[in-house]
C-alpha cells in the first residue's frame, strides 16, 4: 500500500487573493470574474466568498477552490 499523506493547509484571505490574481484564466474556469478580487468573505453557509470592486460577490464551495489552489 502507498503512503498517504494528509495535511490540513490553511488559506488566509491575502493568499486567496493572490493565488486567483496569479491564476486569472484559472479562476474563470472555477466562475470566477477574470479580474483581480479585493478581498474575501469566509463566513457565508460554508462557502468562500470573493469580493470585487465592480461585480457582484462571487461564492465558491471549498472543494472547488482547493482544485484551483493545487492547481
Amino acid at each position: 500500500m502507498g503512503i498517504i499523506d494528509r495535511r490540513e493547509i490553511v488559506f488566509d484571505a491575502k493568499a486567496l487573493v493572490g493565488v486567483v490574481t496569479g491564476s486569472l484564466h484559472r479562476a474563470a474556469a472555477i466562475g470566477l470574474p477574470a479580474v483581480r478580487p479585493t478581498g474575501v468573505d469566509f463566513g457565508t453557509q460554508g462557502k468562500i466568498c470573493f469580493l470585487y470592486e465592480n461585480h457582484p460577490i462571487v461564492c465558491v464551495v471549498p472543494q472547488v477552490l482547493a482544485a484551483l489552489l493545487v492547481s
